[in-house]
């Protein structure tokens, strides 16, 4: 008895270090600057996976249509057992002329009237019967064939493209993410900084209250200061493990894992390499939306051709060999039986005559969707114009945002710890360090929402851009 719990637990201990062997294994590490990161995600992401996945569906689509066109083979192999064979109702022209020749030559008559019958019954066929036989068509001409060739291309194009975009896509919202992270960080980061002087500051202050230097609403107002920025601490906390988690969904990457982020802040600004960005011409044919949208205009240019096609005639060719056996006994596989064989060669010319105007209205259709397609390409032209206007301006005004808040910042961190010094040599009073830490604090968080702002609005340039 004992010996068996001492293999029990043997074996549970062995299973237990396994599975912790086996987790830790399971567990990574990534360190991604923000180029390793759009690399890593444009070949992880769920989104480009399946974009790429269409590409190759597109692929196969081409080569099917295709094969429309080339010759088609096919064979065939049958066997019937007639367990009844078939009868026929036939003219009755036997029993006159046996009753003829009966009377003619040997004299005999009938000692019964003959019957008024005007059919027989008869039976043709034998009961077991076979065939096998190859069958090769070739399509000569079918202009909807044609159209539809053309067609299958242009879908692939459009599955390139439409990965393009999601290519964009991903890199956009990769880049906000990463820039979010490291603003996360960098908030989460100072304002720790600055919640641990304050409560140096408080335990200073208590001391000074047990002195007698100063007065009790002081402290409690310091406290109250202290109790704010721990809670905006928690809060930004919690925005930072929600980011780091959004990052790792974009990546592609298991949430348990662990992403560290190499670039900083102030490279990433400094390298962001806005003023060349502004200064660049918009170009209407490098944006991706606008490629789709030509790409469908060529779609739909095909769809008008291929319901014209349908006024021309189609042509094939086709050619038939067979080989039939009819047997009262199922010997098939026996020698010295005959086969007897069938061979066709052939032309199909099919040719549209008239159809009550029905052609004439689907290719009305198809003209009246590219004229729509037309005022949609000029109208999403004015639009593209138009985000882009908007989108450099607001980038331009981020900057200015940024830069502004940027000095307030460091004016603010200046005037608090002037205030501070001041309030613990007895000049200031606790209301003006309260006021200096609030704006010290209103500060930063403008600080790092400008920061955002125009980093997102250079990221959406550069989409706009096709960059």
């Amino acid at each position: 008895m004992i010996k068996n719990k001492l293999k029990l637990i043997i074996a549970c201990v062995i299973f237990l270090a396994v599975t912790k062997s086996y987790s830790q294994d399971s567990i990574k590490a990534f360190n991604f600057s923000l180029e390793q990161a759009q690399k890593y995600a444009l070949e992880n992401n769920v989104l480009i996976k399946n974009a790429q996945l269409d590409i190759e569906i597109a692929k196969k689509k081409v080569w099917e249509t295709t094969a429309i066109g080339l010759p088609q083979v096919s064979g065939k192999v049958e066997y019937q057992d007639m367990l009844d064979i078939p009868t026929s109702l036939m003219p009755d022209f036997l029993t006159p002329a046996i009753v003829g020749i009966n009377q003619g030559l040997f004299g005999l008559t009938p000692t019964a009237p003959i019957p008024e019958s005007k059919y027989m019954p008869v039976k043709f066929g034998t009961q077991h019967n076979a065939n096998w036989g190859i069958t090769a068509t070739e399509l000569l001409f079918s202009g909807e064939y044609i159209v539809g060739l053309q067609a299958s291309r242009a879908y692939l194009a459009m599955s390139k493209i439409s990965k393009e975009k999601s290519e964009a896509s991903v890199k956009k919202a990769l880049t906000e993410s990463y820039y979010f992270v490291l603003i996360a960080n960098k908030s989460c980061e100072i304002t720790d900084s600055t919640y641990l002087n304050m409560v140096r500051n408080l335990a200073e202050m208590q001391k000074m209250l047990e002195a007698g230097f100063v007065q009790k609403t002081d402290v409690e107002q310091l406290r109250l200061t202290v109790n704010s920025v721990k809670n905006t601490l928690l809060s930004l906390e919690n925005q930072k493990s929600l980011a780091d988690k959004m990052l790792k969904f974009q990546l592609g990457i298991p949430l348990d894992n662990t992403v560290v982020l190499t670039d900083d802040l102030n490279r990433i600004i400094s390298q962001s390499k806005t003023e060349a960005l502004l200064i660049e011409e918009f170009i209407f044919n490098k944006n991706i939306d606008y490629k789709l949208l030509e790409n469908q205009e060529a779609l739909q240019h095909l769809s008008l051709k291929r319901e014209e096609s349908k006024y021309l005639p189609t042509v094939s060719a086709f050619a038939t060999y067979s080989k039939n056996a009819m047997r009262d006994e199922f010997n098939f596989f026996d020698s010295g039986f005959d086969w007897f064989p069938t061979s066709i060669v052939g032309l199909q010319i099919s040719v549209p005559i008239f159809s009550s105007g029905q052609r004439w209205a689907k290719v009305k259709q198809e003209k009246l969707k590219l004229l729509k397609l037309g005022n949609l390409k000029n109208d999403t032209k004015k639009s593209l114009d138009l985000k882009y206007t908007q989108t450099r301006d607001n980038l331009v005004s981020s900057i200015n945002k940024f830069e502004n808040t940027k000095e307030n910042f460091k004016l603010s961190k200046s005037i608090y710890d002037n205030t501070l010094q001041k309030y613990k040599q007895g000049v200031s009073s606790s209301m003006d360090l309260t006021q200096a830490q609030n704006q010290y604090l209103r500060a930063q968080a403008d600080y790092f929402t400008a920061m955002a702002q125009m980093l997102n609005n250079k990221s959406e340039l550069e989409e706009i851009l096709n960059k």
